[in-house]
């Protein structure tokens, strides 16, 4: 977040505000699963210093993606009848955006004021101290770790049930969040496991990106009517009657027609890869992969010497 902060505010490069955002989700991610290693109330603390950082990154970049599929449309369809209603909505999201800049720079400024990166700073540092290089990891963490996993793959896959529903918008948007959470969790707990979980990062991957499309097309079918309806109240209150707007019609038109085309094929993607996913019995196996450790654990991770030397004595006073 750090490294990405000075490219945000700039505001020129829109892969700064993606990076920065997508660092935030996993740190907020991330703590609270080891909120118990602190002391009290710090995790809640920080999570709250974070949150409107991450509220205002994530508007902003999500009418960046916006701005990024108007001008790709605009640019494939090569038809001039679509370039006014186009060029209105381009306009409007511009000026939408340049707004959104400055709820991210107050959002900068309010959590450098709060020292929130000072304060986590510090309280980790003692954690970095004495740690022995290629350590094998704790017992302790492979349980954590199992636990996580499954409670965030039970989360996800609490909507299977709604896949084979299109018409489920607010499901299927859940189940993306729910996609992302598996997926940052999976990342925090990778090195414990064979190959990084490598596989199964790419699938949640592919189901968060397909959803994510899914759920973007959704949006506008929402946003472009309010768009017609606000420009049709522009029009008349300046020439008086809305005769004016079938102008800008064609284009807006078409293009939430490709919006809708878009969201038909990414859902028959998403169906299809899903039929695979289940056929391969891909989260089963993902179960069985982060719960191994845990097996005959007391012969992989013998307890320490000092608590062997506890159980010696139990025994001998028994």
């Amino acid at each position: 977040m750090l490294v990405e902060e000075p490219g945000v505010r700039r505001g020129q490069d829109i892969e700064h505000i993606h990076r920065m955002r997508v660092a935030s989700r996993r740190l907020r991610a991330a703590l609270p699963l080891f909120e118990e290693c602190f002391p009290a109330r710090k995790v809640g603390n920080w999570l709250k210093a974070l949150r409107r950082v991450t509220r205002s990154l994530g508007a902003a970049r999500d009418t960046d993606v916006q701005m990024a599929v108007m001008s790709r449309f605009l640019t494939q369809s090569k038809k001039s009848q679509y370039i006014p209603g186009m060029r209105r909505l381009q306009v409007r999201w511009e000026q939408q955006r340049q707004e959104l800049q400055r709820d991210v720079l107050k959002a900068l400024d309010e959590m450098q004021a709060s020292r929130v990166f000072d304060k986590m700073g510090a309280t980790l540092l003692p954690f970095t101290l004495g740690i022995e290089p290629g350590a094998p990891p704790a017992h302790a963490l492979y349980e954590l770790s199992n636990r996580a996993i499954s409670s965030s793959l039970d989360e996800f896959l609490s909507y299977e049930p709604f896949i084979e529903l299109p018409e489920k918008v607010a499901e299927l948007h859940q189940m993306r969040i729910a996609a992302k959470h598996l997926r940052y969790t999976l990342e925090t707990f990778a090195p414990l496991y064979p190959d990084g979980l490598a596989g199964y990062l790419s699938i949640l991957r592919n189901a968060q990106d397909l959803l994510g499309e899914i759920h973007d097309c959704d949006v506008w079918s929402v946003v472009v009517p309010q768009f017609l309806e606000e420009e049709k109240q522009r029009v008349v209150a300046f020439y008086g009657v809305q005769g004016p707007l079938n102008l800008l019609l064609p284009g807006v038109r078409a293009f939430l027609e490709d919006r809708q085309a878009a969201r038909n094929e990414n859902y028959k993607t998403f169906l299809r890869k899903w039929h695979s996913w289940t056929e391969k019995q891909t989260w089963p196996n993902l179960r069985k992969i982060t719960g191994a450790p845990l097996i005959n654990s007391a012969a992989l991770y013998p307890p320490p010497a000092t608590a062997q030397g506890l159980v010696q004595a139990e025994d001998h006073e028994r």
